[in-house]
């Protein structure tokens, strides 16, 4: 695929696999503003916008809500007015070598198989092709992908195992869900032996369903469990604000306070008393500053129903399957019925 090819997907109507012909070629940035569409909204205050790697979303917000989802060579079109969606396309084929392929089935990575009950998110096929690349297709599967202490190609092929046994299990979307944010997030104190840092977490809930969750090493080393719970809090905090602007977008408010669980009583401490903690300063601001406007409210929640575990450290058989059940995972024939 060229320079000025790009495929297209929406969900406002059926039209698969038409190759739209050449028209005059201009930049893609320069094309889409001329019918005013913006760049997203930043995460938040003193937070980091998206990288450029990331895919982008472009909104249109003169006629109506209308959003460009933007990777490399790839677009998905959505919005609730019909007519602009098919006129986007017809301007984006002026301009672009395009491939319009209809109602969104496949998209970086991601399936959608939808019914009047709602929408199901997997990555069977995704999966399906690393199996096929890794030589693993017959390979036996096992019901627990945590491995620790083990070396790292063998933990990759434990893992890869593990979800032999599942390739179809993904998220759903009902129909009939409402809107109320809900967060929980952890951290695992100087978790990696290499340096010492350590390890947050977080997932995010819109209504009953999984909609946003992250993994990752914390960028400096925390000399206190709680400052590594505080980097974790501040992180989970930029997402919600990102969210919450995109549901604004689309028309949607979601009801403040939102709650954030978090189950280490001395982070939750310092967010209050954080004069007496200089070294917490810009992240405890962060949190305290969202706390204070309304925007969440700190809720203490138990080890056990720390639904953040999962993102942060090793557990048991037992609890991982209680975790990951709380999380809404669900296979096809569970969610499409």
């Amino acid at each position: 695929m060229n320079k000025t090819q790009r495929r297209v997907v929406h969900g406002a109507n059926r039209i698969n696999g038409i190759n739209l012909q050449i028209g005059r070629v201009l930049r893609f940035g320069d094309a889409v503003k001329k019918k005013n569409f913006t760049k997203e909204h930043k995460y938040c205050d003193n937070c980091k916008a998206t990288t450029p790697t990331e895919p982008r979303i472009l909104w249109n917000m003169n006629l109506a809500r209308m959003g460009l989802l933007v990777s490399v060579d790839d677009i998905l079109i959505t919005g609730a007015d019909e007519s602009l969606i098919i006129a986007t396309k017809n301007y984006l084929h002026d301009q672009f070598t395009i491939k319009d392929m209809g109602y969104a089935k496949y998209f970086l990575g991601i399936e959608l198989a939808r019914s009047s009950s709602g929408l199901y998110l997997h990555q069977r096929k995704y999966i399906m092709d690393i199996f096929t690349n890794a030589g693993l297709q017959n390979a036996k599967s096992i019901a627990y992908p945590m491995c620790p202490r083990i070396p790292h190609w063998n933990a990759a092929i434990h893992i890869l195992k593990y979800l032999i046994g599942c390739p179809s299990k993904g998220v759903f979307f009902s129909a009939d869900s409402y809107f109320k944010l809900n967060a929980f997030c952890d951290a695992d104190w100087a978790a990696c032996l290499d340096t010492r840092r350590s390890i947050s977490g977080y997932c995010i809930f819109l209504g009953s369903f999984l909609v946003s969750w992250k993994t990752k090493k914390q960028n400096i080393e925390s000399r206190s469990s709680a400052e590594a719970e505080n980097q974790s809090m501040t992180a989970t905090v930029c997402k919600l604000k990102w969210i919450s602007y995109l549901l604004k977008d689309f028309q949607i408010a979601p009801s403040p306070p939102i709650n954030l669980h978090c189950d280490n009583q001395a982070a939750l401490h310092i967010v209050v008393f954080h004069e007496r903690t200089k070294h917490l300063e810009i992240d405890c601001h962060v949190v305290r500053n969202k706390v204070s406007k309304g925007f969440i409210t700190i809720v203490k929640v138990y080890c056990k129903m720390q639904l953040a575990d999962l993102f942060t450290k090793p557990s048991s058989n037992s609890s991982f399957q209680f975790l990951v059940s709380k999380l809404g995972l669900v296979s096809p024939h569970q969610s499409l019925t």
